[in-house]
């Protein structure tokens, strides 16, 4: 499931953006037809291509040490190309987590999340826990890249893209609190990136297990949403938590 799901990287997306390569997850641009150029095609072919060789390399030999030459080589191109997409090692590590929050989009797309906005939340944070132990060596290198990056080295901003994967999930908001609408929209997505990224942490620095790693997300996500939903839901959102074994 979860590898179909990668191949997908499509779902909801914000009004307005393009849509996104099936490699790396970025976006394309459409002329007035809505016809993706061929150029903008080629140019995302050969951004995934250089993504999926840094994959490898990080996968295979345990360690960001690479060199962009080693990962022009590694892609099968010329040593400048890497630099001409991504300017820099840095650049690629910072597209390597756009394509990671594509990839847990996709996979909670392809689940076809039912239920309200509880199930919802709870439902994404399992597509991100999923496809992070799919391969935990690697996702703890893609995902020590992301902890150490700051908002400016992302033009989109590294916190906005990953709390769009929570507004996604709330979608119509019920059956959280009307009277607090104006608070839970902003709260709950900005205090999920938050939760997520601390046992995030907590996991690539081995201070979690791998099912340390998923219980510890879900019980925060239980704290989380206490703070918004009526008294009649308590009781199946605290039924969420789970041991820390």
């Amino acid at each position: 499931m979860i590898e179909e799901a990668v191949s997908l990287i499509g779902g909801a997306r914000p009004s307005g953006a393009g849509p996104r390569d099936q490699r790396d997850g970025s976006e394309m641009s459409e002329d007035s037809t809505g016809v993706v150029r061929h150029g903008d095609r080629k140019r995302e072919f050969t951004r995934g291509a250089i993504l999926d060789a840094a994959e490898r390399l990080l996968d295979r030999d345990g360690q960001d040490a690479f060199s962009m030459r080693e990962l022009a080589l590694e892609a099968g191109m010329a040593v400048t190309t890497p630099f001409a997409h991504f300017g820099s090692k840095s650049g690629v590590l910072r597209a390597l987590i756009d394509r990671y929050n594509a990839r847990i989009e996709a996979l909670y797309m392809a689940r076809g999340p039912a239920g309200d906005a509880i199930d919802r939340f709870f439902f994404m944070a399992e597509a991100g826990v999923d496809y992070l132990l799919q391969n935990p060596r690697l996702s703890k290198f893609v995902a020590g890249s992301l902890l150490t990056a700051t908002e400016a080295q992302s033009h989109v901003g590294l916190r906005r893209n990953n709390e769009f994967l929570w507004r996604l999930a709330l979608q119509d908001g019920a059956p959280f609190l009307a009277d607090r609408e104006s608070l839970w929209r902003v709260l709950l997505p900005q205090q999920a990136v938050v939760s997520f990224r601390g046992a995030l942490a907590l996991w690539v620095a081995e201070g979690l297990t791998d099912n340390q790693f998923r219980a510890v997300v879900a019980n925060s996500l239980v704290i989380i949403l206490l703070g918004f939903a009526p008294p009649e839901h308590r009781k199946r959102i605290t039924d969420r938590t789970q041991p820390v074994e």
